[in-house]
């Protein structure tokens, strides 16, 4: 068994333990560049495998930046980094925050509640018609 084969093990164990609707949701939240690094060097089985779950067109845009990063020197660390943020990622047993929202950028959208929590009033009738004088 080399280095290489245990992020290969990991991420077989953990797609072997969901079913494949939930990987494919899963594969499909995780960054193009991220998959490309994690499965340059993994066994072409492996690799057909994960991306037949991810779907044709994120399956052709990770062939092609696998393509490009066999010019480039990828270190070990950073394929065993990406190969940890794939089973992470495919790791739905984890808890998950209670909003839903484990990524940057901006969370969930919250409604708009007043302070009796109730929705807020978006009409605000005029002072025109009152008997108070602005």
């Amino acid at each position: 068994m080399t280095r290489s084969d245990l992020p290969e093990r990991r991420l077989t164990a953990v797609l072997d333990s969901i079913g494949e609707a939930a990987a494919q949701n899963a594969l499909l939240r995780v960054p193009d560049a991220v998959l490309a690094v994690g499965l340059h060097y993994m066994s072409d089985t492996t690799r057909d495998r994960v991306l037949r779950l991810t779907g044709s067109a994120k399956a052709a845009r990770v062939r092609d930046a696998i393509d490009r990063h066999r010019r480039m020197k990828i270190g070990y660390e950073q394929y065993a980094h990406a190969c940890d943020r794939i089973a992470s990622a495919l790791d739905v047993s984890g808890p998950r925050p209670a909003d839903g929202h484990d990524g940057p950028g901006p969370g969930p959208r919250r409604p708009n509640t007043g302070s009796a929590g109730r929705p807020a009033a978006y009409y605000r009738p005029s002072r025109r018609g009152s008997d108070r004088d602005p």
